[in-house]
C-alpha cells in the first residue's frame, strides 16, 4: 500500500493515480511503532548472536595461536640444544616471546573486534574512557591478592616455590631478570587485559550474564597460566581472584584502564616490586581524582536537560 501525497488516502501499490483526487504523487506508508520495535529488538539480538561469535572465533583463534607458537619453541628447542639455553634465558629471548604474544592479541583482537579505526578499536576495548577511582580502591584488593600469593611462595606452597620455577630465575641474568619483571609488570598486563576484559568479556556480555562470562574468561585465562595453576591449588585461588576481581571491575565500569591497573598492581607485587607499586599507586590518586572530575564535567555538559 502508499499514501496519496496530498489526500493522505491509501491506494494499492500498482495504482498510478489516486483514487480520491487523482494525483500521481505518492508516499511510503510509515511503519506502525510496533513493527519499528520489533525490528529493532531483531537487530539488538543479531548484533548479540554476531558478537558472540566474533568473541568464540577470537578466543579459539588467541588458543591456537598460542597453542602453535609453543610447540614449534618446543620442537626447535629439542633440535637445537644452543637454542634451547637461549630461548630460556637470554634477555633478548624473553623480548622476542613477549613481542610475539602481543602482535599475535592485538592483531588477533583488532580483526575480530570489527573496528575500522583506531578510535573504534580504543572505544570497544573501553581503552578511550578515563580510569575511575573506584577501579584505583579495587586494585588495592589486587594489592591483597599479590600479597597473599607471595605469602604462599615464601613457605613453599606456590607453584613458584617448585625446584624447577626457581631454577629458572635463579639462571637467568641480571638484564634478564629486571626486562621479566618490566614486561610482566607494565608490559603484559596491558594485551592481556585488551584482549579479555577489553574484547572478550564484552562481547561474550552480549549475549550472556556476568556469571557465564566470567566462567569463559576464567576459562580462557587459565589456558594462558596452566604451568601456574596446573601445580598448586594455592597459586590457582589467588589467579582465580583476581581474574574475578577484574571481570567484576570490567563489568561496573566502563574504562578497560581500572582492570590494567588492578592487573599492573598484582604482577608487581608478585614480582617483588611491592614497593614501587605502593609508591605508584600513591602517586597514581591525584590523577584518578582529577579524571574523577573531569569525567563528571563531561557526563553533565552532554546531558540534555543540562
Amino acid at each position: 500500500m502508499k499514501l496519496c501525497a496530498y489526500c493522505g488516502q491509501q491506494n494499492g501499490d500498482l495504482v498510478f493515480a489516486c483514487a480520491g483526487c487523482g494525483t500521481t504523487e505518492f508516499k511510503a506508508i510509515p511503519p506502525h511503532p510496533a513493527e519499528t520495535g520489533l525490528r529493532t529488538a531483531d537487530a539488538k539480538r543479531d548484533e548479540a548472536q554476531r558478537c558472540g561469535m566474533d568473541a568464540w572465533k577470537c578466543g579459539f583463534a588467541l588458543v591456537l595461536s598460542e597453542y602453535l607458537f609453543l610447540r614449534s619453541i618446543h620442537f626447535v628447542s629439542h633440535s637445537s640444544p644452543a637454542f634451547a639455553s637461549w630461548w630460556g634465558h637470554a634477555p633478548a629471548a624473553l623480548a622476542l616471546s613477549v613481542a610475539t604474544q602481543a602482535t599475535v592479541f592485538l592483531v588477533l583482537v583488532w580483526y575480530f573486534s570489527r573496528a575500522k579505526s583506531l578510535g573504534g578499536f580504543l572505544s570497544r576495548t573501553g581503552m578511550s574512557f578515563r580510569p575511575s577511582p573506584w577501579g584505583w580502591g579495587l586494585a588495592w584488593v589486587a594489592v591483597g591478592i599479590g600479597f597473599i600469593d607471595l605469602f604462599w611462595v615464601d613457605n613453599g606452597l606456590s607453584s613458584s616455590s617448585r625446584p624447577s620455577a626457581r631454577a629458572y630465575y635463579t639462571g637467568l641474568t641480571d638484564a634478564a631478570r629486571y626486562f621479566s619483571a618490566f614486561t610482566g609488570v607494565l608490559i603484559v598486563p596491558l594485551y592481556e587485559e585488551i584482549a579479555t576484559r577489553g574484547f572478550l568479556y564484552t562481547a561474550f556480555r552480549k549475549s550472556y550474564g556476568p556469571s557465564i562470562t566470567t566462567v569463559l574468561i576464567l576459562i580462557f585465562s587459565a589456558y594462558f597460566h596452566w604451568g601456574a595453576i596446573s601445580h598448586s591449588p594455592l597459586t590457582t585461588m589467588s589467579l582465580v581472584s583476581l581474574w574475578i576481581l577484574v571481570c567484576l571491575v570490567r563489568e561496573r565500569t566502563s574504562s578497560l584502564w581500572n582492570c590494567v591497573i588492578c592487573h599492573v598492581a598484582y604482577n608487581a607485587v608478585v614480582s617483588r616490586e611491592w614497593r614501587l607499586c605502593l609508591a605508584g599507586m600513591v602517586v597514581a590518586l591525584p590523577f584518578f581524582l582529577y579524571s574523577r572530575k573531569v569525567t563528571a564535567k563531561t557526563s553533565t555538559a552532554a546531558r540534555p536537560n543540562a
